[in-house]
């Protein structure tokens, strides 16, 4: 799906809807919608999962580099009734707006966040994402990564949505099964020693290639002390947050599709990935191969 298709469904979500037009809309968006795009729609709907940043420290930001009182801007806020609204109109037009895959957005602009913020400038590193972007991405983004900001939705349209998304997920996707290794983690910044995400390796001839990423908080279960354990016990580098880990534990995962990807080294990822069990290894011997996904 397009990114203007998808800021067309969070437009659409805001307004009012009868319960009869909620279900032909969401029986419409599902049909376009594959299980990555569905999941990231039922995500920032119902959490913030990708905030980072305090609003008014980025107000004060952009109210110093575009030279703007900051009493001109809180004028303004009382129009738009909007914050978000507005820092998003103080950047002049994109004469040259792109309208990439919203897997590709997503990738680009909010995977690893976090991370990538912690490496630069962060007011600074915003500022560019968002002079690159269209007014109606702007006001997402700064929906997104802002705190104490959500998405709003029809409540209608999300009853329509989700509350048979289990159901349509199985019906409309075929699970999929695999073994991988694990390559390295990504420490939590919440909680110490805790852990936010794992990568997943498979063999690519004679060589290692991340193919998934799971993160504990979309895939909760009982596997992760276990985990945790093994990444204290077996840790090797650190890069930033990052931490790779010896050879050894084999993960049988479960997984819904395979999305193509220009960004990823394997030229896809695996999605919708949930652990079904952990075994430690000495060998390669059953780990899967890159073109068996």
């Amino acid at each position: 799906m397009k990114l203007s298709q998808f800021l067309n469904i969070l437009s659409t979500g805001q307004s009012s809807i009868d319960r009869q037009k909620a279900q032909s809309l969401a029986s419409e968006w599902k049909e376009n919608l594959n299980v990555s795009e569905f999941a990231f729609l039922k995500q920032i709907i119902e959490s913030r999962p990708y905030e980072v940043l305090s609003s008014l420290e980025l107000k004060r930001f952009l109210c110093q580099t575009f030279q703007i009182p900051e009493s001109l801007f809180e004028e303004s806020k009382k129009r738009t009734k909007n914050s978000c609204l507005t820092m998003a109109l103080l950047f002049p037009p994109n004469k040259y707006p792109k309208d990439p895959e919203l897997n590709d957005w997503k990738v680009e602009n909010l995977d690893g966040l976090q991370e990538r913020i912690e490496k630069k400038d962060t007011f600074e590193f915003v500022f560019q994402k968002l002079q690159r972007m269209s007014e109606e991405e702007r006001y997402l983004y700064l929906k997104l990564i802002l705190k104490k900001n959500q998405i709003p939705f029809q409540f209608e349209l999300k009853r329509a949505l989700f509350e048979e998304e289990t159901l349509w997920n199985l019906k409309t996707y075929q699970e999929k099964f695999c073994k991988l290794i694990l390559g390295s983690y990504k420490r939590s910044s919440n909680f110490a020693n805790g852990i936010e995400e794992i990568h997943l390796l498979a063999k690519n001839q004679n060589q290692w290639t991340k193919v998934a990423t799971i993160q504990q908080k979309l895939s909760p279960g009982n596997h992760w002390d276990e985990v945790k354990d093994y990444c204290h016990e077996k840790e090797l580098e650190k890069f930033g947050p990052v931490r790779t880990v010896s050879f050894g534990l084999l993960l049988h995962i479960s997984y819904m599709e395979k999305i193509e990807s220009k960004r990823h080294k394997a030229g896809f990822f695996l999605n919708g990935n949930k652990i079904l069990g952990l075994q430690r290894v000495e060998s390669d011997e059953e780990v899967s191969f890159i073109s068996d996904l």
